[in-house]
């Protein structure tokens, strides 16, 4: 199964920050919000190495650092740009349903102590683990 981050990963923060803290990440070599090219095929194309013929792939896992206290306003949706482009690039390929599956959240903590942010994503990188079927392995 892949496993991502959004910002900085799939999409440029564009450096934005607030306080002297990085909202999000800190590249600013493309617009804020704009997607990586080749991103959602490549994350499908991770995906479907090595499955058996007519398997389909395991959803992209999502671990990011937004606030879980903010997810009303940063939810990650099945309706968001992030995941219509993660499905749009498995139906040119697969013609088959696929895109963003299990989102674990950071929390408020590791946005004013950034040093948390890896302690969370490994925290949560543990709960998905823990609820994969047996023999799962993650990209």
């Amino acid at each position: 199964q892949v496993v991502t981050d959004i910002d900085d990963t799939v999409k440029s923060s564009g450096g934005l920050s607030l306080a002297g803290i990085p909202l999000g990440g800190v590249d600013t070599s493309y617009a804020r919000g704009s997607f990586y090219p080749g991103v959602f095929q490549f994350g499908l194309e991770l995906s479907c190495a090595r499955l058996p013929p007519g398997r389909p792939p395991a959803r992209v896992a999502v671990l990011t650092a937004r606030a879980v206290e903010f997810k009303a306003l940063l939810e990650i949706k099945q309706s968001s740009k992030l995941c219509v482009r993660y499905r749009d690039a498995a139906q040119r390929r697969l013609r088959a349903p696929w895109g963003v599956g299990p989102v674990l959240y950071g929390s408020v903590q590791e946005w004013v102590c950034q040093e948390r942010k890896g302690w969370r994503k490994a925290a949560n990188f543990e709960l998905l683990r823990a609820e994969a079927p047996a023999g799962r392995r993650f990209i």
